[in-house]
């Protein structure tokens, strides 16, 4: 799941020792919920972007 999320295998590795040394999921989770919030700004910024360019694309078109 973290190299479908695009993390680098160094990062993947200090995750997975860490489960293996203290057997917590935290540092998992962790990951993982940065990965969601990290593709949640990309999808608010990708759909901010998709408006501004109906504007200017609507805009030209009335001219």
């Amino acid at each position: 799941m973290l190299r479908q999320a695009h993390h680098r295998l160094p990062q993947i590795r200090a995750v997975l020792d860490d489960l293996r040394r203290t057997g917590s999921t935290e540092a998992l989770r962790a990951a993982v919920a940065h990965r969601h919030a990290a593709l949640d700004r990309q999808s608010a910024a990708l759909l901010e972007a998709s408006g501004h360019l109906h504007r200017c694309l609507t805009a030209a078109e009335g001219r």
